[in-house]
């Protein structure tokens, strides 16, 4: 019985090795992928870097007519990217017919789109160091999971450029410097001429006004002092500046535009959450009384 059940075993090995040789269960599947790099007008570009992502030694230059080529590619799904020093980087999802065993794919680089202008005050003095950020807007929300989100500083001269922006979007632009107010832009989409190399370059300079500190001054309805009040001051749908107030009721916050501002205060404490509209003045005091908090 044991022997009869030794030879059934040795026949169905030799079966199978004769439906599946040696050489092809141990080989590693390789896919080839071949691919051309072009420009916004269609022309092949050379010297444009494509790479594999997650797989590092899979990296090429594209030759004088644009072309890349890869024989030995182990996995069948991957993402390839390709960069060119005059163009904004392109990326595409490959899947190769494991029947097939080969992909051809066609990567059209965008123009490179830059932004850039000067950051002055009133006295149109650049003002160094301001931080300058930049987000895309999709449907009037920032969304920095939509792209990149850029930032840069300015030079001693306030001036600044962000480098690689996607088409077709609008953008909001936020300038923060130490004493001054802070700038938020409408959203607004970068256009302009062709320059060199089919660079887009648009310009937006912005002038900063000086800020002003105010200080605010929270009591309850007993005029006793309401101190771990927060208060936040925003603008025109955008925020300003916030802090919370101490042992004596204050807080000083600095930077603030003169005129009108939206302020909120909330206090875990048992006050009503205050919210209303205030000019602001320069250097002024500013004393707000909460409420009680009536338990329905």
């Amino acid at each position: 019985m044991k022997n009869c059940v030794k030879v059934r075993l040795i026949s169905l090995f030799m079966y199978f090795f004769l439906l599946f040789p040696i050489s092809s269960v141990f080989t590693e599947i390789k896919y080839e992928l071949k691919g051309k790099v072009l420009s916004p007008r269609g022309d092949p570009l050379s010297g444009a870097i494509v790479r594999i992502n997650l797989l590092n030694e899979y990296t090429i230059k594209t030759d004088n007519n644009g072309m890349f080529l890869w024989t030995d590619v182990k996995v069948p799904a991957f993402v390839v990217d390709a960069k060119h020093p005059d163009y904004s980087d392109c990326k595409a999802m490959v899947i190769v017919d494991p029947m097939q065993k080969e992909k051809f794919v066609l990567l059209v680089l965008n123009k490179i789109i830059e932004l850039d202008g000067r950051i002055s005050n009133a006295n149109k003095e650049g003002i160094p160091k301001a931080r300058v950020y930049l987000e895309c807007y999709v449907g009037g929300y920032s969304s920095s999971g939509f792209g990149k989100y850029y930032q840069t500083e300015t030079n001693e001269e306030g001036k600044y450029i962000l480098r690689g922006l996607v088409p077709n979007h609008p953008y909001g632009l936020a300038v923060y410097a130490e004493g001054y107010v802070r700038v938020v832009t409408e959203p607004f989409i970068v256009f302009s001429e062709f320059g060199p190399n089919y660079i887009i370059r648009d310009k937006l300079s912005i002038k900063m006004e000086k800020g002003n500190k105010v200080t605010f001054q929270v009591f309850g309805p007993d005029g006793k002092p309401v101190p771990d009040a927060y208060v936040t001051v925003n603008g025109n749908n955008w925020h300003i500046a916030s802090g919370k107030t101490d042992i004596n009721g204050e807080v000083v916050l600095s930077d603030l535009p003169l005129g009108q501002v939206h302020i909120v205060v909330n206090t875990k404490q048992q006050y009503k959450q205050k919210e209303y509209l205030y000019k602001l003045n320069k250097d002024e005091i500013v004393k707000i009384m909460l409420e009680e908090s009536k338990n329905e």
